[in-house]
């Protein structure tokens, strides 16, 4: 989480930052959401603010002042020459907040290797659940200098013209993106597993009304009954070299 600011007295700035330790305490203390806030100087924002975290901000669509980033007004390159693309729903795209393109050679590779750590650590604390990340982590690591951001293949999916939630999901997203770059099927495997159990729906379990009928319908196109896959009984993590493989 950040707050923009620029042209405001010390007084204000403070009181500014003592309104963010409140919402984070407040997130933490009745949602259990850890959140971690920091006030960005909008003069200097391109170079305050991370690749890692710019790609955050563009997958989960941020609306500033209304406006979403700029980055939004320009198609992806196999889509900049159709002239059938329309921006209408960035016509104030002019006052829209800047923060620049996103390049895999802006993300160094030690901050890459680090958030890789981050991924085996909270690995070593959970089940499949963040085998997802993982995995995605370690290919896009493996890939550096060449590999592709996730909000990329958001933005792809949207000038496409794809409506369907869970095609637009970030989980979903980083499993097209381990199923196109992954050789191993017994990784692919994992990574498909961790994405039915991040889902949330239980398909051995019947429901007479799902909560939500548009998600479970996904899962259950994905994963049909009858198709002989198990979750394997144990992951062996090797951290020296960020792969998984299946015992």
């Amino acid at each position: 989480m950040a707050n923009l600011w620029a042209g405001i007295t010390a007084e204000e700035l403070e009181l500014l930052q003592q309104k963010i330790t409140a919402i984070c305490d407040w997130a933490n203390s009745f949602l259990q959401i850890k959140l971690n806030g920091r006030l960005l100087n909008e003069i200097t924002i391109n170079d305050d603010i991370t690749p890692f975290d710019l790609d955050r901000c563009y997958l989960n669509g941020l609306l500033l002042a209304g406006l979403p980033p700029s980055w939004w007004t320009s198609p992806p390159a196999e889509k900049a020459q159709e002239s059938n693309t329309s921006q209408a729903a960035f016509h104030d795209h002019n006052n829209a907040l800047n923060f620049g393109v996103l390049t895999s050679t802006a993300e160094s590779a030690q901050a890459l290797l680090n958030r890789a750590v981050e991924c085996v650590d909270a690995a070593m604390d959970s089940n499949l659940e963040s085998s997802l990340s993982l995995i995605y982590q370690s290919i896009q690591l493996r890939h550096y200098v060449d590999f592709s951001w996730l909000s990329e293949a958001l933005k792809r999916a949207i000038y496409s013209g794809v409506s369907e939630p869970m095609l637009l999901d970030i989980c979903k997203l980083q499993l097209n993106y381990i199923t196109q770059f992954c050789n191993h099927p017994e990784t692919l495997f994992v990574a498909q597993q961790s994405f039915y159990i991040l889902s949330r729906e239980r398909l051995s379990k019947t429901v007479s009304q799902a909560p939500y009928t548009w998600r479970r319908t996904f899962i259950e196109q994905q994963y049909p009954p009858g198709n002989g896959q198990k979750i394997p009984p144990r992951l062996w993590i090797n951290v020296d070299y960020l792969t998984i493989v299946n015992l």
